[in-house]
């Protein structure tokens, strides 16, 4: 009897959606938090599949970087269509720094 081969899928096509950027970052978090690239969360969670993260040591930390590193993003956009001040990026700067400056030891 011939054993077959496990069955996988290959990604060989793309969907494009809209979402709030609140939604985004709370997936991508999910999809962190998992240890998973959003696009395999996203379908882990679409196909009612349960979500099986992969093991690590993931620190906490990155998690929290993450999550400025988004709201950074936000806030650059906002600056360049001048709704904040360069100061409040730059306290954001600062506070990304020492995040860095403590998880370096």
């Amino acid at each position: 009897m011939k054993l077959s081969k496990p069955t996988t899928r290959k990604a060989d096509a793309r969907l494009t959606i809209r979402l709030s950027a609140a939604d985004k970052q709370a997936i991508v978090g999910k999809a962190l938090s998992a240890n998973l690239g959003v696009a395999e969360y996203v379908v882990q969670a679409a196909l009612g599949q349960e979500i099986q993260a992969k093991a690590t040591a993931a620190l906490p930390e990155l998690f929290e970087l993450q999550k400025i590193g988004v709201n950074l993003n936000q806030a650059v956009r906002l600056a360049n269509t001048q709704k904040i001040w360069v100061r409040e990026i730059e306290a954001i700067v600062i506070t990304i720094k020492a995040l860095l400056h403590v998880h370096q030891g």
